[in-house]
């Protein structure tokens, strides 16, 4: 059985910014974060930003062009395109104000 784990959060909401807790460390060295806790953000902040009832998600695509540190984070979001069927938006992730995915 693995030990029992506390529930902690990826981030910590600061106004506009997300502050990367420990609990989003990353294999490749003591103070990059996940993977994994990058992309979630970034869906989240397009769910967030253009999420509704009438959407369902269909792909997201992530390029990670920059290892991010534990630096206050920051998402931005645009939409691309809007129709009865589709929309297309991006999302950019930001640590300590240099684009990073």
């Amino acid at each position: 059985m693995y030990p029992a784990m506390e529930n902690q959060p990826f981030y910590v909401r600061e106004g506009d910014h997300f502050i990367p807790q420990d609990s989003g460390r990353g294999p490749w060295g003591n103070r990059s974060l996940h993977g994994r806790v990058v992309i979630g953000l970034l869906g989240h902040g397009l769910e967030a930003a253009f999420g509704g009832e009438e959407f369902t998600p269909a792909r997201l695509t992530v390029d990670m062009y920059k290892l991010p540190g534990f630096d206050p984070v920051e998402i931005r979001t645009t939409l691309i395109r809007e129709g009865g069927r589709i929309r297309m938006t991006e999302a950019e992730f930001l640590s300590g104000g240099i684009s990073m995915a």
